[in-house]
């Protein structure tokens, strides 16, 4: 099966959208997290676009998608998302820009309205992780943010996986730059069933960012993607999440964070292997905001 779509933001990668349905395509530009000012405007822009005429209306040429696995497989996955999750008859496709983090993400849409955020992966374990994750956090009942409903899983062929959650924005969302600090106190209770290891390591969600978590239209906030959540020392999601905002937007690196994560994040950071240049810049930007937090946690002893 070969479909034609636009590609949004034009000539890199981003959201695969359905150039025969308006209302899909444009609900597939809110999946987009755009995080930096110029890129948010030309999102709403383009949402503001599609939703009157459609995909065709974008810069760029239409491409061919076809699925990642045999015509087999993909009908075999179309039947059980139908199954678990209900009839759909668009979607809009997003696949990581990083090299080290393959898969496919896809937002169902039947009728011009969301219907689920459906992962494919060729690893279970991460998926079943979120899964996992979002059970726990609709049983706690946060309140200072929201996350997706948990909707299931399965697999094809025994190598390729999916996950589904519920879809949370019919429109373009906003970073959320300034989270007060019972945000991060909430998910540390929410997350600590037990006391830290010996080590000061207790379970995180490890991708804390202005890009993972976001404000809708309506003010709500929402903390999302949590492939990733695994223990770690203390204070991680509020080390990373500080210096992310700083990376991205210029936010100040506050004091008194915890010295054991600050080391925990710039050994990760360091280790990574990034090719395409803004997320090279993003990373020496937090890298940066590593060194200023780590200078002021005062000398050791």
């Amino acid at each position: 099966m070969a479909l034609r779509m636009k590609n949004f933001p034009a000539g890199r990668p981003g959201v695969l959208l359905p150039i025969d349905d308006r209302k899909a395509a444009a609900l597939g530009i809110s999946m987009y997290t755009a995080s930096r000012p110029r890129v948010l405007a030309a999102q709403r822009a383009a949402h503001s676009l599609v939703s009157k005429v459609g995909a065709r209306a974008l810069p760029g040429r239409a491409q061919e998608w076809r699925p990642p696995c045999s015509s087999d497989e993909w009908q075999e996955l179309v039947r059980q998302w139908r199954d678990a999750l209900g009839g759909f008859d668009r979607f809009a496709a997003y696949q990581r820009r990083q090299t080290d983090r393959g898969g496919l993400t896809l937002l169902l849409v039947n009728r011009g309205e969301p219907l689920a955020v459906v992962k494919l992966r060729t690893e279970e374990e991460p998926l079943a992780r979120e899964q996992t994750m979002l059970d726990m956090l609709a049983v706690a009942g946060t309140t200072t943010f929201r996350t997706p409903s948990p909707r299931g899983m399965g697999r094809v062929a025994g190598d390729l996986h999916w996950s589904a959650q519920s879809a949370v924005f019919t429109a373009p969302h906003a970073p959320e730059l300034d989270p007060p600090d019972a945000l991060f106190d909430e998910l540390e209770r929410c997350l600590t069933e037990e006391p830290p290891t010996d080590d000061g390591f207790a379970l995180a969600h490890n991708d804390l960012t202005p890009w993972n978590l976001r404000r809708d239209r309506n003010g709500h906030r929402w903390l999302f993607d949590w492939e990733d959540a695994a223990p770690a020392p203390v204070g991680a999601d509020r080390v990373y999440f500080a210096v992310a905002a700083h990376a991205l937007a210029g936010r100040p690196v506050p004091h008194g964070l915890s010295r054991d994560a600050i080391t925990f994040w710039s050994d990760r950071i360091a280790g990574r292997s990034l090719t395409a240049p803004g997320d090279r810049e993003l990373a020496a930007g937090m890298e940066r905001a590593l060194k200023m937090a780590q200078a002021m946690t005062g000398p050791v002893g």
